[in-house]
């Protein structure tokens, strides 16, 4: 009989539960009242993405082992991310 690994289903709602404020950053959505606006929300993580994504985008395109497919597909998917968030930011 395999042993689990891991978290099962109920461990891992209660952990995320324990932490969803942390996770969610909800105090501070609330001190800005901003709770329910999830499109604010999902624009801030988004947000923290791209920061991410900028660099990552950056180490790689100084790297002379990455092929130039690699490094202008880097290139267009943070592009393309970036036309997202607009998009999303128009609902609002």
């Amino acid at each position: 009989m395999k042993k689990q690994i891991g978290f099962n289903e109920q461990d891992f709602d209660e952990w995320v539960k324990e932490r969803e404020d942390e996770l969610f950053d909800k105090a501070r959505f609330k001190e800005l009242g901003k709770e329910h606006d999830y499109i604010f929300q999902t624009l801030v993580f988004m947000g923290r993405a791209s920061q991410q994504m900028s660099l990552g985008y950056t180490i790689a395109s100084n790297l002379e082992e990455a092929p130039l497919a690699i490094k202008n597909e880097t290139r267009d998917i943070a592009s393309r991310y970036h036309e997202l968030q607009e998009t999303i930011q128009k609902l609002s």
